[in-house]
């Protein structure tokens, strides 16, 4: 799936991330009481959508419920990974391409342009096994 163009770097308030939150999709806390806790919005076993909330410590995962608790919390939406393989489609449709390395905690390498230039592009320190598993983010051109 080729992501949103929600800026990663943004700090949302509880409602701003609810608002924002949707199928398939993960917020993760970053300041605040749920630091680490990551919320998403998916069917619960009855065919309901809810907000779970999975905590960082135990990693169990709860129906997330709004009170003063989370009144001073940060979150951001971590980056929509996609295959090789979709990126290098979006590449040849004009969109930029991100690598963001094996395990996706690299700093962003920008790709631009038809051809994926690994010599240009800051990409050559990569394998090609790293390059084909590694984690891609994709925004319009």
């Amino acid at each position: 799936m080729i992501g949103e163009d929600i800026q990663m770097s943004s700090l949302l308030t509880t409602g701003e991330m609810i608002d924002l939150l949707d199928i398939g999709r993960t917020a993760k806390c970053v300041k605040g009481e749920n630091l680490g806790a990551e919320v998403s919005y998916d069917y619960d076993y009855k065919g309901s959508r809810r907000l779970f909330v999975k905590n960082s410590k135990d990693h169990s995962q709860k129906i997330f419920t709004i009170s003063d608790y989370h009144k001073n919390s940060k979150w951001v939406f971590p980056p929509l990974f996609v295959s090789f393989q979709e990126a290098m489609e979006a590449l040849s449709e004009g969109k930029i391409v991100y690598f963001h390395g094996l395990d996706g905690e690299d700093e962003p390498v920008k790709v631009i342009g038809r051809y994926l230039r690994i010599n240009l592009t800051g990409l050559s320190i990569y394998s090609l096994d790293s390059l084909y598993y590694g984690k891609w983010t994709v925004r319009e051109g």
